[in-house]
């Protein structure tokens, strides 16, 4: 059985609502589900966020980074990855307490590991240099907790154990 919170934040991430419609949804479960899962939710439901957006920022990287390097997107449409990454990226920054960043500087960012004729980082420097190697969840913080869901055993998983768990690599 899975954890019923988990179940409403990854639906809420995936599903791209406006902060509006989010707020609609949570309240609708909220008043829906029985009190045994809803009890203590709102730390949960933080926790499973912060979770997800940088889950989602790693992944991003990745692919936009192979996209780059293979050469399988046009200018143009690298361009329209990066930005729409960017504001991603930016929402797990803010849980890093780092400033926002321009699209164009996390373009450079990609254009100059590119360049670098010795890449001894793999495409997750950008979240590497940003969290220190680790989820922004971690032991002795205030949202830190062992997480529920099935396949996530601990929040303060590095982001290098998370990747070769989770998808056979081994990028840090």
């Amino acid at each position: 059985m899975s954890d019923p919170v988990a179940e409403l934040v990854f639906h809420l991430e995936r599903m791209n609502y406006k902060e509006d419609e989010k707020q609609q949804f949570t309240n609708l479960w909220f008043q829906r589900m029985p009190e045994q899962y809803t009890r203590n939710a709102e730390q949960d439901i933080e926790s499973y966020t912060m979770y997800e957006m940088v889950k989602s920022a790693i992944i991003d990287t990745v692919r936009i980074q192979q996209s780059f390097e293979q050469g399988l997107v046009t200018e143009a449409e690298l361009d329209k990855q990066i930005q729409a990454f960017t504001v991603k990226f930016n929402r797990a920054r803010a849980y890093w307490r780092k400033k926002p960043l321009l699209w164009t500087e996390v373009k450079q960012h990609f254009v100059e590991y590119n360049r670098s004729k010795e890449k001894t980082e793999k495409p997750l420097f950008l979240i590497k240099n940003e969290a220190s190697n680790r989820l922004p969840i971690q032991q002795g913080s205030k949202s830190f907790k062992m997480f529920k869901y099935p396949s996530i055993q601990n929040a303060s998983l590095s982001v290098d154990r998370y990747l070769k768990q989770f998808y056979g690599v081994h990028y840090l």
